[in-house]
């Protein structure tokens, strides 16, 4: 998209999933050398790219470092930085803002509120670029949330066996798994982990789409790969339980278009064996203790106060 609006030349791809588009030898090496330099005006990049530029010891790693000054930075999907990175990540940002001139944007539909917990280590300008996010929240607001308590795999196959059209995210590719074999004798059921090749993911994502956009019966059961970056939208969203970020996301799939008055999103809490381990578990009992404590919590302040127990909650960010 970005290629479209700018210009090919303009912009640079550098991640995993990117193919190379060359076929001779001199194309394929300019491109090389292109990533290692990053020389072009829009570089097109992930988290895990960008900090590696910053933190690696290996030469073609760092021969780019240089062209990261005067530069504006934009990570989308912020709060998705693992935990025990963040203040390393935050104190190189703050440092390049400091002392080598760039500007940085944290976008996130769950600001995870950095400056407010204590994360920036020195004094920057930190600056709210929505004039006023509680009026913007509640306009965007498309889905009313309900919290169903405790159901097993069972209880769960047999809740969306009773919708048309329905998105279940779970935690663990075993539950996935097992909410599926469930169900897989039902008509356009399709299950969505990273097992799957990028490539089986993307064909199961069209024919996903176009049962929804005809209207048809499609009922889907996927881990957290579809919380972000994939633009798709259901009636009814389930979501087990996890923080309060994921299952802001796990949301953001429905009613995603507004067609609807409302989508319906339901979160539930599956057997102890589903939830997940260590920073999973950690989370889903952080936002469990929310999702208890108040029955709106898809809002601002719930997404607030997750974040402020997360980083409080003796975990290592560091």
């Amino acid at each position: 998209v970005f290629s479209q609006i700018l210009g090919r030349e303009n912009v640079l791809e550098h991640h995993s999933n990117f193919e190379n588009p060359f076929t001779t030898q001199e194309e394929t090496l300019k491109l090389k050398i292109a990533q290692e330099n990053w020389h072009e005006p829009v570089i097109v990049t992930t988290n895990v790219q960008f900090f590696e530029t910053l933190f690696s010891h290996k030469a073609s790693k760092v021969r780019k470092l240089h062209n990261i000054a005067n530069s504006i930075i934009i990570l989308d999907e912020v709060q998705s930085i693992p935990n025990k990175y963040i203040e390393p990540c935050m104190c190189a940002l703050n440092e390049l803002v400091v002392n080598y001139g760039c500007t940085v944007v944290l976008c996130s539909a769950t600001q995870p509120e950095f400056d407010k917990n204590n994360i920036f280590k020195e004094t920057v300008k930190i600056q709210e670029i929505i004039d006023d996010t509680n009026k913007l929240f509640k306009a965007l607001r498309r889905t009313t949330e309900h919290y169903i308590g405790d159901k097993d795999i069972n209880e769960i196959a047999s809740q969306i066996k009773g919708q048309n059209q329905v998105l279940c995210i779970v935690n663990t590719k075993r539950h996935a798994r097992d909410i599926y074999d469930l169900l897989s004798k039902e008509d356009n059921v399709f299950h969505l982990s990273t097992n799957m090749y990028p490539l089986h993911r993307q064909e199961t994502l069209k024919k996903i789409r176009e049962l929804l956009l005809a209207g048809l019966p499609c009922k889907v059961i996927s881990t957290q790969l579809i919380e972000a970056g994939v633009d798709i939208d259901f009636p009814v969203v389930y979501r087990a339980m996890a923080g309060i970020d994921s299952i802001v996301q796990a949301a953001g799939r429905c009613n995603r278009e507004g067609k609807l008055e409302t989508g319906h999103v339901y979160v539930f809490r599956p057997e102890e064996k589903y939830i997940g381990k260590e920073y999973l578990a950690l989370t889903a009992e952080l936002g469990r203790m929310i999702v208890e404590a108040t029955p709106r919590f898809l809002d601002l302040s719930s997404i607030s106060q997750y974040f402020y127990n997360l980083f409080g909650a003796g975990t290592n960010l560091d």
